[in-house]
Order: C-alpha cells, then structure tokens, then sequence
C-alpha cells in the first residue's frame, strides 16, 4: 500500500510539474523524481488515461498546449495581408527548372499563387491544400508525401512522409514556423510537422524561413532548427537588433520590403 501511495503521490507531482512548465523531458522527470525512466514513462501512461497531460515522443505536453494547434482555416486569415507580402517576396526566389519542397504551413500556402510563370517547376510538399494550389500552376510537376493525415493542418506526416522525403533532393526548401527567437531559435507547436520540416531541411541545399513578425521573439513547443541551419529568413517587417544580431551571427540572409 505505501509504494501504490507513494506512486500516487509523484504522479500527482508529474502532473503538477507538466501543468505548470507546459512540458517535460522523461530524463528530466526521472532525475528529479529519483526514479528510472522506465518508471517516469508508466506514470506518464497512467496520466494520459487520466487526462492530465498528452505524451509525447521524449516527455509530455500539457493539454493546454494542444489547444493552440490551431485548425488551418483560422491560421490562413490571420495575418493574411503580411502573408501575401512575405509570398510574393518568396517566390521570387524560385528559379525556373528548380525543384523546391514546402510544408503545410499557411505562410508557404500563400506564396504558391505567385509562382505563376515560373517553368519547368517541381515541388514536394506535406500541404494537401499546398499540393491542391500547386496543381493551378501550369507545367508544375506536384509530389505529394504520402502518410497520416493531421486534420487540424492537413499537413501528412509520420515516418511515411519522412521516408517520402529522403527520396527527393530540392534546390530550396521553403517553410514556416509557429515562432522564432534569438535564444531558442525556430519553432513550432506540433512535434510530428516539426520532424517532417527536419527531414526537410536534411534534403535541401537553399533552407528559405517564412515567417511574419508576430512570430519574432516567441516561444513554441520544439525546436525544429538552430538559426544557424536556414539560410534566409522571409517576412514583412525587419527583425529588433537582439534577433537581428543573432540571425547576421548565423549568417542568415534577411529579405522584407524596403521603404
């Protein structure tokens, strides 16, 4: 009976603990809780079912953070108009008979329009509305992953589309993020997006960031890279000097409309 309490009791501490920093690391959990990992993943099952937290791949996350995983639609009107500005920047980048690959985010969705023109195109994409927009560009040839399907980004992810991925090799990848910081460096809420954007970037020469200023200085759930493994960051405004300085150290090009 004491060591049913005692279980009790530090899953009650676990839940405490993932509440309160919105995530934490199986090691971290066992260091802290002196118990083995083993015993840190079991407790994390027994929470799950309770519905005090939401596993992840390393750790948990607490239910609260899945809440902002918001669905596409509402993603695709906010911010519209510094989207449209960011994509039209971004597609000027694209050269004819590139081959590029762009993920599910709605940032990359909105540069798709402006690739109108652009010949001999071939795209690889995570984006089932991404693929669906690249199929109205004439001569486009669209490569769609194939995997499971998040309802809430229509984005195909799962080791299927990694595996997908790996097959192809892009000249420029352009992709977003749900946040970018100086000290944190580019992230977004979703770990399975966030593998599928890694595979990404292990697969392009030329890595293009697109991202809108609300998202500077932020914080989300998983790193997906360091600052120092894109190559360009896209976006509306000019970044403040810490994230500016930080982005020249990592010798990451910046492009936002002058004037």
């Amino acid at each position: 009976m004491a060591c049913r309490m005692f279980a009790l009791e530090r899953q009650a501490k676990i839940a405490a603990l993932v509440a309160s920093e919105r995530r934490a690391a199986v090691p971290a959990i066992a260091e802290q809780f002196d118990v083995s990992e083993a015993t840190v993943r079991r407790d994390l099952v027994v929470l799950e079912r309770a519905g005090k937290l939401k596993r992840t791949h390393g750790g948990a996350v607490h239910v609260g953070v899945l809440a902002r995983e918001i669905s596409i639609d509402v993603r695709s009107r906010a911010n519209a108009e510094a989207k449209d500005v960011i994509g039209r920047l971004a597609a000027q980048l694209v050269d004819p008979d590139d081959t590029i690959m762009l993920d599910a985010a709605t940032t990359t969705l909105a540069m798709v329009g402006h690739l109108q023109g652009v010949a001999n195109l071939r795209a690889v994409t995570s984006g089932v509305r991404t693929a669906q927009a690249l199929g109205a560009v004439p001569g486009a040839g669209v490569y769609l992953c194939g995997g499971e399907l998040r309802a809430s980004t229509l984005s195909i992810t799962g080791h299927q589309a990694e595996e997908f991925v790996r097959s192809y090799y892009a000249d420029k990848l352009f992709l977003s993020a749900r946040a970018i910081s100086a000290e944190a460096g580019i992230m977004d809420f979703s770990e399975a997006d966030a593998r599928i954007k890694q595979t990404m970037i292990e697969r392009s020469a030329t890595k293009v960031l697109l991202v809108d200023s609300s998202k500077f200085d932020a914080r989300a759930f998983i790193q997906i890279a360091r600052l120092d493994q894109v190559d360009l960051l896209v976006t509306d405004k000019r970044p403040d000097a810490a994230l500016a300085a930080a982005l020249d150290a990592a010798g990451v090009k910046v492009v936002a409309p002058t004037g």
